[in-house]
């Protein structure tokens, strides 16, 4: 039996989708900035001493237009991954290795699952939030993992994204 997992869920901790929706914004909020500075000053004075004026807007635009299609690209890219992931889903046992956590206490699961008799060791960077780990998470604890049947790889931590967010 498949089991469901709304895509929503996976992409909002999916660290690359973070980095893709933040750069967007990011430029996007700089290029009104830029924009409504110089409608209102006639120009808009850099960090370091520049104009940025009406002649450069051209290039700007084009700068944002770039970033926010190479986001785009990257959020279907991702997206086309994971929906791939659930299309071709076998679920399998894994067992955590390790809980730790980066420097913006992000949490990395590192795990492992057998498929087919071969071992998988991997790891999952859950960006997005200041989601805590439970106590009862720790090295040895079983969880539940889909993977692409046609590339065994790739992986979802289904325990991640059920309703009662278990893990998290």
């Amino acid at each position: 039996m498949k089991q469901r997992i709304h895509i929503y869920e996976i992409l909002r901790t999916d660290q690359a989708c973070i980095v893709f929706v933040g750069s967007m914004m990011a430029v996007i909020l700089v290029t009104i900035i830029v924009y409504g500075s110089i409608e209102i000053f006639g120009s808009y004075r850099t960090n370091t001493g520049g104009l940025i004026t009406e002649e450069d807007v051209p290039y700007a635009f084009v700068f944002e237009i770039v970033v926010v299609v190479v986001g785009l690209l990257g959020i279907i890219i991702r997206y086309l991954y994971f929906r791939n992931i659930l299309a071709n889903q076998v679920p399998v046992n894994g067992i955590i290795d390790k809980v730790s956590y980066d420097k913006y206490n992000e949490p990395i699961i590192a795990f492992n699952y057998e498929f087919n008799g071969q071992i998988y060791e991997r790891k999952k960077h859950i960006a997005g939030g200041n989601y805590r780990i439970s106590q009862a998470i720790k090295k040895g604890t079983g969880i539940n993992v889909l993977i692409n049947s046609k590339n065994p790889k790739q992986f979802i931590i289904a325990d991640l994204y059920k309703s009662a967010r278990s893990i998290i």
